[in-house]
């Protein structure tokens, strides 16, 4: 008889499932990834679900985990990019004077993350300091081949030589069939150059359109023009927040450009939601 006393194991379905019930809570994660190799097998696959890169030390960091634990390139699902808050920064206090992404150049090489599915680019649009460089982030969008969601926030699209802001968009969105995109308070300048159209929508189900800009122009016809362009026959659902004006197309979001976005996209449409204020265009009350 051995005199070694045999310890019940716990089922890897009980381990899933308390590391699923855990998946919320990054501390009981990493304390579960201690506890042993099976345990912690389980407990990555959550937190390392979604990763945000905010310093450009983060990237770095990333690379060296990839290289120490391969199978963590596989496990992300959701990736954000954005400058630090104020309560980010203190989460890099171990990092002497970290660097915010938006002063990062050239992408570092670290491995495809095939899995990801949703990515998220979040610029401060009010900052002249803090704006994300967009050639950077389109080279790291090379990083997410099979991704179907992508979210745009506070970005803002110039042209450059002789192309305009809709060829940096085309290239955000070439290369893969996106079912969700988002734009929020972002804009792009210029015109659409067909010629150089590279990008496909047809996949897409659902638009969201979201800002509130100051400036008059109209900001949602960009997004028409995406629309006419691609012609998506799938798309499902409709958003649009911001403030709409009911007495010219010269406005943040006119509903002369909502309504054209319809006609093309009506076959499959079930939901519409206009979200916010709306207001009554008076040009004479500017002339003051």
């Amino acid at each position: 008889m051995s005199s070694q006393s045999t310890q019940p194991r716990i089922p890897p379905e009980l381990i899933a499932e308390i590391a699923a019930h855990s998946a919320d809570d990054p501390p009981a994660l990493r304390a579960m990834s201690l506890v042993s190799k099976a345990v912690r097998t389980f407990a990555i696959e959550h937190l390392f679900a979604v990763i945000h890169f905010a310093c450009e030390q983060d990237i770095t960091w990333w690379g060296a985990m990839v290289q120490r634990t391969p199978r963590l390139q596989h496990i992300v699902k959701r990736v954000k990019f954005s400058d630090p808050s104020a309560d980010g920064i203190k989460c890099h206090q171990q990092v002497q004077s970290p660097e915010p992404l938006s002063k990062a150049v050239v992408p570092p090489k670290i491995p495809i993350m095939p899995n990801v599915s949703i990515v998220e680019w979040e610029s401060d649009i009010d900052s002249d300091t803090h704006t994300i460089d967009n050639s950077m982030a389109i080279a790291y969008m090379s990083l997410f081949p099979n991704s179907t969601e992508l979210c745009l926030s506070g970005m803002n699209f110039y042209p450059a030589g002789f192309a305009s802001g809709f060829d940096k968009l085309a290239r955000f969105l070439c290369g893969r069939k996106l079912r969700v995109l988002s734009f929020w308070n972002t804009h792009v300048w210029g015109e659409l150059n067909d010629e150089r159209l590279t990008f496909d929508l047809t996949a897409l189900e659902e638009l969201r359109v979201v800002g509130c800009c100051p400036d008059f122009f109209d900001s949602t016809e960009f997004v028409s023009q995406l629309v006419e362009a691609s012609r998506p026959a799938a798309l499902k659902s409709l958003t649009f927040a911001g403030r709409f004006s009911l007495g010219t197309s010269n406005a943040p979001c006119s509903l002369q450009t909502i309504e054209n976005i319809l006609l093309i996209a009506n076959p499959c449409l079930v939901n519409l939601s206009l979200i916010w204020d709306f207001y009554v265009w008076e040009p004479n009350l500017w002339a003051c």
